[in-house]
């Protein structure tokens, strides 16, 4: 029951990073430096950058 388990998780965050890197190769630089309409607002750029990191992070911990 968990390897059924891991296995599904692990195919939702691959699936996942794939469509965050399918959205990114569809934007442009300029919409990376884009922020979000408040003070503290970081970039979309390091927002994505973030993400990806933590999902990249998160997959490898799963797998093992």
């Amino acid at each position: 029951m968990m390897k059924k388990l891991n296995k599904e998780i692990i195919a939702h965050w691959e699936q996942l990073k794939a469509m965050t890197y399918d959205f990114l190769n569809g934007i442009t630089d300029k919409d990376l430096q884009l922020k979000l309409p408040f003070s503290k607002s970081q970039s979309l750029g390091n927002q994505f950058y973030c993400m990806l990191g933590t999902a990249e992070t998160f997959l490898e911990y799963i797998k093992t």
